[in-house]
């Protein structure tokens, strides 16, 4: 996947515009046949636009499997009832954390916690590294090779 041969700048700015894209994806259920409005006017390298491509499709497929696993980590809520950019960024960060070894946990987290504090509520980023310290705990638990920094 490109995801690991891309820069850190360019793994940054994919994220970004994955979320983006994830969250028109499912706000605008016609999303498809429209251009991203949070993208608009967004001057952004090809790598980075052919990552997040690759990135929302991986997701898209994955999406129940990622919400599967984000549920037994949530205590409040099903994933259908959060905030569209709390779910997309929790699914984001979960999927990299199980399929991209090649991205340290701790990078996984910190880039979701700094999208949750750019685009969330208050008390999103607060929710977002609860979770996913939850979803690390249990791999650590499963003795699931997780990367560090």
């Amino acid at each position: 996947m490109l995801m690991t041969t891309a820069t850190i700048p360019e793994r940054k700015k994919a994220r970004e515009l994955t979320l983006q894209k994830l969250f028109a994806k499912e706000f605008f259920k016609d999303s498809v046949k429209r251009k991203n409005p949070l993208a608009k006017g967004s001057k952004l390298k090809d790598m980075e636009q052919i990552l997040s491509e690759d990135f929302v499709d991986l997701i898209t497929t994955e999406k129940a499997n990622l919400d599967e696993i984000i549920n037994k980590h949530v205590d409040t809520w099903p994933v259908e009832k959060l905030a569209y950019i709390d779910k997309n960024i929790l699914r984001i960060a979960v999927y990299e954390i199980y399929n991209l070894q090649s991205v340290p946990v701790k990078v996984s987290i910190n880039e979701a916690i700094e999208l949750a504090k750019k685009y969330g509520s208050e008390s999103s980023y607060k929710f977002i590294n609860g979770v996913l310290g939850s979803v690390v705990r249990a791999l650590t638990d499963q003795n699931f090779e997780v990367t560090e920094v």
